[in-house]
């Protein structure tokens, strides 16, 4: 169920400018409203909680429903002056002066769990009141849960800073990013900078080839579908410049080395050639700014149906097990910073999240750069997803537990016989599944498929990168700084291999825009028939 079927955006309330987001329709659909209350209390099922304490007024509609099914004890946090006992408040700031929350003296006991329950996170000013007061009361807040999350206003932050867990069932954000767009002078090319990711939110225009063959050197743009969008562009920036056969040439060239395990790099830069063959001067450059533009618009067709073919399978694990929690394990980022939007693996947790179905997802920090904290986190965190980071070598034992129903990772290439080359570590992960009867998926566009390879282990070239992406890591302070700092051994040699090679026998399953199906040649033809080439030796593609 997609909980934003049922929310009505009013515009222009209560000011010009605001899209108000009404929860009213919601509440009056039998089929929403139960919806809502029922995912609500998934999120924390194994938690325990003593009381559930919902703010004026749609927490208190929604938290008393809540607590019911927990079958607990409900508190109202009220506006000032509107409970008739003994009361304790705690003031906070609106954008025009103060206001003031209440509960009564009585109303919690010393050492009691909270669960703070409301219909909309926006800045967070009124939910971190409320935390202050329950904890001015003697009680503790250890998760909070919402109907809507405004992520651009920073209200997850202002809860996460007092190591409260924040749920929502659904997002809007006052502005949709894809990760690379076409700037406002319609020439150069803006990207978000995924090297200042979780902390930062960076936006980098890139005004040449070299700028963008740097963006993917240097990982500000990186995943298979991304880095060859950005190589798209790349070669429309180079032609800007020089619009002949041999810049072109020169172009292709610069831009394919920087990446040599994504297959992704060269079918963009394949594909753009073809294109602007035998065009010439301005018209070149136009058509190779058309064919970018159409290469990143198919990339999130293909991974919005990635999407839906994969959320069939999490809803048929959520149906197997009702009312409880589908949990999930990934590794890396294959979300829409890995793309242009939506993602590949992480697409079916998208839409299996807005449907309703209550998932959760581990989510591997992946060293050496850290791509699963600090970007799938930021990502799933952003979209309200209930994840939890762990490290890398943890899935294993997970899976022992019984606390994972199924992995999905992406790709950077797979061969015709579906062997998978992805990040780093993703191969002990498919062993350990393969070893628990956890089902492991691995999700990819067409554009990853390597139809001239058959063997991934020996033939997909495995890029090697710095090594002080090992002995080094960067991060936040305390104090709000970002660091870079050494974690070895000085003098100790590293080896930075940046993916390994799953073979198809581990695979459950390949999820891509046209299907699942397994991982095996015959399983990839099944619904890539036109590159069989005994169909072609037939003459049945014409």
């Amino acid at each position: 169920m997609d909980i934003k079927t049922f929310i009505r955006t009013i515009p222009d309330y209560p000011k010009e400018g605001i899209q108000f987001r009404d929860i009213t329709t919601l509440l009056a659909d039998p089929k929403g409203f139960c919806g809502a209350v029922d995912a609500l209390v998934a999120f924390h099922s194994g938690a325990t909680f003593d009381l559930v304490a919902g703010i004026e007024a749609r927490g208190f509609i929604l938290g008393g429903a809540v607590a019911h099914q927990l079958g607990i004890g409900f508190v109202p946090v009220r506006k000032k002056g509107k409970l008739p006992w003994t009361t304790i408040g705690e003031e906070y700031a609106l954008e025009y002066g103060t206001d003031t929350v209440e509960i009564h003296t009585d109303a919690i006991k010393d050492g009691e769990r909270v669960l703070l329950i409301d219909d909309l996170i926006a800045t967070g000013g009124t939910a971190e009141a409320a935390v202050k007061l329950i904890a001015r009361a003697g009680g503790n807040v250890t998760a909070s849960s919402f109907v809507i999350e405004l992520p651009a206003l920073g209200g997850r932050a202002r809860l996460e800073a007092f190591d409260i867990e924040v749920l929502s069932l659904c997002s809007f954000d006052g502005r949709h990013y894809r990760t690379i767009w076409l700037a406002q002078d319609g020439r150069s090319v803006e990207i978000i900078d995924q090297t200042k990711l979780p902390h930062d939110f960076v936006v980098v225009s890139l005004k040449s080839a070299g700028d963008a063959a740097r963006a993917i050197r240097d990982m500000q743009v990186r995943g298979a579908p991304l880095i060859g969008a950005t190589a798209a562009y790349g070669l429309c920036l180079a032609l800007r410049e020089d619009a002949s056969d041999e810049a072109l040439a020169r172009a292709c060239d610069m831009l394919l080395e920087t990446r040599p395990t994504a297959v992704n790099l060269k079918y963009a830069l394949d594909d753009m050639r073809r294109a602007v063959e035998g065009v010439a001067g301005n018209a070149r450059i136009e058509a190779a700014y058309a064919r970018a533009a159409w290469l990143c618009d198919e990339d999130v067709e293909t991974c919005r149906n990635i999407g839906r073919n994969g959320l069939r399978i999490i809803r048929g694990l959520g149906e197997a097990k009702p009312g409880q929690v589908v949990n999930i394990l990934t590794h890396c980022n294959a979300g829409w910073l890995a793309c242009v939007d939506w993602g590949t693996a992480l697409a079916p947790v998208y839409m299996a999240h807005d449907a309703g179905i209550p998932v959760h997802v581990w989510v591997d920090e992946t060293r050496p750069r850290n791509q699963g904290a600090s970007l799938t986190a930021f990502e799933l965190g952003r979209h309200g997803v209930a994840h939890t980071i762990v490290a890398d070598n943890a899935g294993g034992h997970l899976m022992q537990h019984g606390l994972v129903d199924m992995c999905i990772v992406g790709t950077d290439r797979t061969t015709a016989t579906g062997d998978v080359a992805n990040k780093i570590g993703t191969y002990l992960k498919a062993l350990a599944a393969d070893a628990n009867g956890v089902p492991f998926y691995v999700a990819l566009p067409h554009t990853t498929i390597d139809w001239t390879l058959k063997d991934g282990v020996t033939e997909i070239p495995i890029e090697q990168r710095s090594a002080r992406e090992i002995t080094h890591m960067t991060g936040r302070t305390d104090k709000g700084e970002i660091v870079t700092v050494e974690i070895a051994a000085p003098g100790s040699a590293a080896v930075n291999y940046a993916f390994d090679v799953t073979p198809a026998r581990y695979i459950t399953g390949l999820i891509t825009e046209r299907g699942v199906c397994p991982a095996s040649r015959d399983g990839l033809l099944s619904l890539y028939p036109e590159r069989n080439p005994e169909r072609k030796a037939d003459g049945k593609d014409g």
